[in-house]
């Protein structure tokens, strides 16, 4: 088992669930205090703590807030990773760096790691331009990609949190329009993504690995379970667009060899169980 592990980002929505997944594991965590855009922070943290694995989670995510300001989304995401990546190389460390399924092009199925990237959205380039900093400066990098997530730490930018405000302020029996009903996601929770992420840390595998749960689910049918569980089943769920949908699902095979105990995930629970945390 790896002795040390660091997490820089350790105190976002991910990262911190990654962190008390390694903790639950009996895993010494060091949390990277700095700022990964300086060089002069990250080599003496390294040095000190001794740290065989290096999990970099920390990142600008919010599609808005990168195009709002993309020079600093790729001084953090790429320029930031090429400085971990360089120093974990040059220290001995593992870097197992959190990327994305943003990075795919647009697609109608599963995706395989094989599949051809080509970032929508600029969140998704910077993330694809830290892989390649990565590859180029510490081969024997893990990079997860990570499908979609959610948490009750999760601000409004994102899919579920927007959903359950939106289904919780509605008037009664109103029609609510949602954009992407009929587009398909792999969804899990950010903690299951946090044991997950912990275990492939500790597995010592390198190379480019999917990391979601390998089954879709419609953004209706995940309305679905939020229009039930918070009891708003007088809303009524209505198209926004008439945009053709678009898949977001992993392939898990590299996963699972990986990680053959994976445990499946259960969304229907796991969202009931969101929507309790946020009503407290």
């Amino acid at each position: 088992m790896t002795g040390s592990v660091g997490v820089t980002g350790a105190r976002g929505v991910l990262g911190r669930r990654i962190v008390e997944a390694l903790a639950a594991s009996g895993v010494r965590v060091t949390p990277f205090p700095g700022d990964v855009r300086n060089v002069a922070e990250i080599e003496p943290w390294l040095r000190e703590h001794e740290l065989d694995t290096v999990i970099h989670s920390a990142a600008i995510v919010p599609v808005r807030v990168v195009a709002t300001d993309p020079g600093t989304a790729v001084a953090v995401n790429a320029g930031g990773t090429a400085n971990l990546a360089a120093a974990c190389a040059a220290g001995g460390s593992q870097l197992v760096y959190i990327s994305t399924a943003h990075v795919y092009a647009p697609s109608s199925g599963v995706l395989d790691e094989s599949a051809r990237v080509a970032p929508v959205s600029l969140y998704g380039l910077t993330k694809l331009q830290g892989e390649e900093w990565c590859r180029r400066l510490a081969p024997e990098s893990l990079i997860l990609r990570v499908f979609s997530f959610f948490d009750d730490r999760q601000s409004e930018e994102f899919m579920v949190p927007s959903l359950h405000h939106r289904l919780v302020s509605a008037e009664p029996d109103a029609h609510l329009q949602v954009r992407g009903l009929t587009s398909t996601r792999d969804l899990a929770s950010a903690e299951w993504l946090g044991r997950v992420i912990g275990s492939a840390a500790l597995s010592g595998a390198t190379g480019t690995v999917n990391c979601g749960t390998g089954v879709g689910s419609t953004v209706g049918q995940v309305a679905e379970i939020l229009r039930v569980a918070t009891g708003r089943t007088d809303v009524d769920l209505v198209p926004a667009d008439q945009d053709p949908p678009t898949a977001l699902v992993a392939e898990t095979g590299r996963l699972r060899q990986i990680l053959p105990q994976l445990r499946e995930f259960d969304l229907t629970a796991s969202l009931t169980e969101y929507v309790h945390a946020r009503s407290l």
